[in-house]
């Protein structure tokens, strides 16, 4: 309940509400996948980069059923901080997940143009 009034929050606008619901939820089941990859997503949006990603490993770890979901947003912190080939390596892992998702292929040539400048 708490993670998806989070997604509300954020569909609102109010992020300090939603990190507060992401907590509540970590707080209550500090194993629940969902809840930090939506916590990484508002991490991602504060450029806090590097908890994103953190948040994104423990969903991944924690079993996130939409595990391509992750990948793709892991790979475009990655991205956004230049670190292209652990970018391609995550885009690349969402689309084993998800074939000739559109998303992704956009994203991974993006990214190997930019390993080719």
């Amino acid at each position: 309940t708490y993670v998806n009034r989070g997604v509300v929050n954020v569909a609102l606008e109010n992020y300090p509400a939603a990190a507060r619901d992401y907590n509540k939820a970590l707080e209550m089941n500090p194993e629940l996948a969902e809840a930090y990859v939506n916590r990484g997503n508002l991490l991602f949006m504060a450029e806090r980069y590097e908890e994103a990603i953190a948040d994104y490993d423990r969903s991944l770890t924690y079993g996130f059923a939409q595990a391509h979901i992750a990948l793709l947003n892991r790979g475009m912190v990655y991205e956004i901080t230049g670190n292209f080939m652990l970018a391609k390596s995550d885009y690349t892992a969402a689309l084993e997940k998800v074939a000739d998702w559109p998303i992704a292929l956009q994203k991974l040539e993006r990214v190997n143009r930019k390993l080719k400048q």
